[in-house]
C-alpha cells in the first residue's frame, strides 16, 4: 500500500467520522439552546434582559454560571424562584445551559 493510499484511507475515515459526529453536536446545541429557552422569561432573549434588575447570563464565564445555578439549587444562594427552577435540571442539563451562555457574545 503505497503512502497516498494511506492518506486517502484515513482521509475517508476521518470523513466518516465528522459526519456520525456533527449531528450529535448539533442536536446539543438545539437542546441546549431549548433548555436555555426557559431562562428567556425573566433574563431576556439569548440571556439579555431588558431590565438592568435581572442578571446578564450572556458571554458569562460557563463555570462560573455552573456554580451559581448550583448554588441556588442547593440553597446555598436563596431565591425562591432561582432555586425552584435550578431543582429541574440534572448537572449535565447546567453544564449544556452554562456552555451556550458563554459562547453568547
Amino acid at each position: 500500500m503505497s503512502i497516498i493510499d494511506k492518506f486517502v484511507k484515513v482521509g475517508i475515515l476521518g470523513f466518516i467520522v465528522s459526519i456520525l459526529i456533527l449531528p450529535t453536536q448539533a442536536e446539543g446545541n438545539k437542546t441546549a439552546r431549548n433548555l436555555a429557552a426557559t431562562c428567556a422569561q425573566c433574563h431576556g432573549t439569548n440571556g439579555k434582559p431588558a431590565n438592568d434588575s435581572i442578571g446578564v447570563l450572556a458571554g458569562m464565564d460557563k463555570a462560573e454560571l455552573i456554580q451559581l445555578v448550583n448554588d441556588f439549587r442547593d440553597d446555598i444562594q436563596p431565591s425562591p424562584i432561582m432555586g425552584q427552577i435550578a431543582k429541574g435540571y440534572t448537572k449535565e442539563q447546567i453544564e449544556m445551559i452554562a456552555e451556550y451562555f458563554s459562547e453568547i457574545k
